[in-house]
């Protein structure tokens, strides 16, 4: 009896104890395949031993609550029917689904969508954030964290309303506006390709591609804004009653569960507080259903094919299912297709239609052969989890990047929805289940996907834990939050340095400031060098401003001001500039030249001392050498170049001849890579010298020939002469003797 007394007193012990470090969670989905994301995240955390809150609107066209649910459902009214909201989404596909819309008018329409977007905006946000009861309702409930889908409005204010610390899931956004502009992330558009409609930009991007990236990241970022200001903005500051902005807002994200990895992902940047948790829906496959298992195994070794274009697309052209139809029909592979249109007139025996398939499951199966799919993050990530070759017909949204990534990484063949007929899905599936090359890409980044510290769920659930054990994660957002558009590129310091430098150089007066710099890569000197160096620089009269980031020289005075930056265009470019010490550097020398500023060059390596020669034949400079150079040389050759007028009137004569060109080295600059640009090329103006080997080029075989020639010439000449001479001599004799 006590033994049993003891043993549920260790049972009620450990419960009270899982119910002490159980948490309660606030969470307000997204629609669609977000919610089926996130769907996941909330099971997990209910198997955990969380209270989970299901948060959503009454126009949801996604989430309907029902007695098999585990989680507490919520539901808020707001002004707008059921019917509406779903109109909202589809009218939104159907911007990308219209074939005869250009990729731009696709970024215009795109654009245009969101901007009617903020009625559907104020309807939910004033639904959820206006109802007062609502808020008094979940603040009395107690919540530690809010997890959220950006796809919710106003889900961020939530958080902000509730003083909660909060854990964003997401994708991706265009451009990375919302990663960038809100998150802080760095995106260096050099080789961090914009996520966008076009899907064809990857990390190795050639100067036309950077260009074209460039573009959209600026498009993207200023309509963002713009929307931001005219339509987000307003929502953001009337309901907390106080002046605030969207990315203000949501930028307080402790944490950001991106729906990637590395596995997908092109290297790139992330901050601490950006967590990748891509495929964490996957999981090994469950038996099918038995009608469903007969019909994969009825495909015996040519195996099967799985094709879904998702839960979003409801209906395609009678057309387009045709074509779709008739190409599934040519190939020898059983086809398993969820759709829920009409039923194509030319449907193949070997393909099956279905309302609804147990994808993963599916993907999983040993008989599975290929996928055909829109590009859904979640359907690409159960391919990847099951090492499934893919054939890509992306439609709207991210799905053009997605299946991009996957095409780049040779794991998928990508099409065109719109514009494909038969012949270009067969071959494109022949190719994905015939060429070992996708099949090896595949399962190459399915290994690198199921190689991880952590399974993608336990670190989605690890970090949700994390925020609420520690009510937030601060520690982990970059302090570029708290920093103006200003003072994160550092305009406020440059502004001051600027001035302050332009105070200095004033007080110089008409003795005027020699500018010193020995280039970006030399970062420090000896001691004993920079002590010669601010010894020299301390005994002329001028003022003197000299980058360098060494040890700051003891002989330093207060003539000379040491910079780890200077504008050194604009100094060389100032009126009072008597002369530029440099390392010859041809940057610097060409400086000098366009704004007739006479040197006294230290070459250290390279072409520099071919160059600083250079000026100095042409009576520009003067040229030390600086390994060998004493205070005394260093300040004579200053004296010099800044006293003697010939230097002066010989970098200005350089100077004008620079200036006097038919067109600015610049714009001669662009032509020509403008001119390769239209011509394909410029093989025309290529010697032919490229075409010759050493040999014919310094025309040694024509020589060669030439001398054999002659030599031919020489050697028959002799010969002809011995001939002629031999002949001569036998007639005189026989001549003589008959005399």
């Amino acid at each position: 009896m006590r033994n049993r007394s003891s043993a549920c007193l260790v049972i009620l012990l450990l419960s009270l104890s899982e119910t002490a470090h159980s948490g309660n969670i606030l969470v307000l989905p997204g629609e669609y395949s977000h919610w089926r994301n996130m769907h996941v995240i909330v099971e997990e955390l209910m198997d955990r031993n969380h209270s989970v809150t299901v948060l959503t609107h009454s126009a949801s066209p996604t989430l309907k609550h029902s007695q098999k649910d585990r989680f507490n459902f919520m539901s808020f009214q707001i002004d707008m029917e059921q019917q509406e909201a779903d109109n909202f989404w589809q009218s939104f596909i159907s911007v990308w689904m219209d074939e005869n819309t250009t990729s731009f008018q696709k970024l215009i329409l795109f654009w245009n969508m969101m901007s009617r977007m903020s009625h559907y905006t104020q309807a939910v946000c004033n639904g959820m954030l206006g109802n007062r009861d609502l808020v008094t309702l979940l603040k009395e409930s107690h919540f530690d964290v809010l997890l959220y889908d950006p796809m919710m409005p106003c889900a961020d204010m939530m958080a902000e309303a509730l003083e909660l610390p909060s854990v964003m899931s997401l994708r991706v956004s265009f451009a990375y506006n919302l990663e960038r502009l809100c998150g802080q992330m760095p995106a260096p558009p050099s080789y961090v390709p914009a996520a966008a409609a076009q899907g064809h930009l990857t990390d190795h991007m050639d100067f036309t591609e950077r260009l074209e990236n460039m573009l959209l990241y600026i498009i993207h970022t200023s309509m963002m804004i713009l929307q931001q200001k005219l339509s987000f903005d307003r929502y953001f500051s009337e309901l907390p009653g106080k002046p605030t902005t969207l990315c203000d807002t949501m930028g307080k994200a402790d944490i950001w569960l991106v729906r990637t990895y590395w596995d997908f992902e092109y290297p790139r940047p992330l901050l601490p507080n950006f967590k990748f948790v891509g495929g964490l829906h996957c999981k090994p496959p469950k038996p099918l259903p038995k009608e469903m298992e007969d019909f994969v195994q009825s495909s015996g070794d040519d195996g099967i094919v799985v094709f879904s274009l998702g839960s979003m697309i409801k209906n395609i052209t009678k057309e387009r299912a045709n074509t779709i139809a008739s190409a599934l029909g040519q190939i020898p592979q059983k086809v398993l297709w969820r759709y829920t249109g009409e039923k194509p007139e030319n449907l193949g025996p070997n393909t099956r239609l279905y309302d609804w398939i147990p994808q993963n499951d599916l993907l999983g199966h040993p008989k599975t052969k290929a996928f055909i799919t829109h590009g859904g993050t979640n359907g690409i990530y159960e391919a990847i989890y099951h090492g499934v070759p893919m054939v890509g017909l992306p439609l709207f949204g991210d799905q053009p990047d997605n299946l991009n990534h996957m095409k780049t990484k040779g794991a998928a063949v990508m099409l065109d929805f719109n514009k494909m007929d038969s012949k270009d899905l067969k071959q494109a599936l022949n190719d994905v289940i015939n060429n070992p090359s996708y099949k090896e890409s595949i399962m190459r980044l399915s290994r690198i996907h199921h190689d991880q510290p952590m399974k993608p769920l336990d670190q989605a659930i690890y970090w949700i834990e994390f925020v609420m054990r520690h009510k937030g994660a601060k520690h982990l957002r970059v302090q570029a939050h708290n920093l103006t558009w200003y003072q994160y590129h550092c305009l406020d310091v440059a502004a001051f340095l600027l001035s302050e430098m332009e105070d200095f150089v004033q007080s110089s007066g008409d003795d005027g400031i020699v500018v010193f710099s020995l280039g970006s890569m030399i970062k420090n000197l000896t001691k004993e060098r920079a002590n010669t160096i601010a010894s020299a620089l301390g005994q002329i009269p001028q003022k003197v401003l000299w980058r360098y980031t060494g040890e700051k020289p003891e002989t330093l005075v207060a003539n000379t001001r040491v910079c780890d930056w200077i504008p050194q265009n604009d100094l060389l470019g100032h009126p009072k500039t008597k002369a530029f010490i440099t390392h010859g550097g041809i940057n610097g020398i060409y400086e000098a030249i366009y704004h007739g500023v006479p040197m006294v060059g230290l070459p250290l390596f390279a072409d520099q001392p071919d160059n600083v020669n250079h000026m100095k034949a042409k009576g520009a400079a003067v040229m030390l050498d600086f390994n060998k150079l004493g205070t005394e040389d260093l300040k004579q050759a200053v004296n010099d170049v800044i006293k003697n007028p010939s230097y002066k009137e010989s970098i200005m004569r350089l100077s004008q001849i620079h200036h006097d060109q038919p067109m600015k080295p610049l714009d001669r600059a662009v032509f020509w890579i403008e001119y390769v640009m239209r011509h394909k090329g410029a093989k025309h103006l290529r010697v032919g010298a490229h075409n010759l080997t050493w040999y014919q080029y310094h025309c040694l075989d024509v020589a060669a020939f030439l001398l054999s020639v002659i030599a031919l010439v020489v050697f028959i000449f002799v010969k002809t002469c011995r001939w002629l001479f031999w002949k001569c001599c036998r007639k005189t004799p026989a001549k003589s003797k008959k005399e």
